[in-house]
């Protein structure tokens, strides 16, 4: 897959989990699926910005 491409789908992956956190928030969802996607997403967003040397 070429940079720009995979850049682009991790991308549209954070979104993705950033729009859950926003519907968990929304439908008072149990704490602790709140924390491990937020933890998740917080992984993931730190990978994000290694791999593409974004700020």
């Amino acid at each position: 897959m070429p940079q720009d491409e995979a850049q682009s789908f991790y991308a549209s992956m954070l979104n993705a989990m950033a729009g859950l956190q926003d519907d968990l928030d929304a439908n008072e969802a149990p704490q602790a699926a709140k924390d491990l996607l937020a933890e998740a997403l917080e992984e993931c967003r730190s990978d994000y910005r290694v791999r593409f040397s974004v700020k």
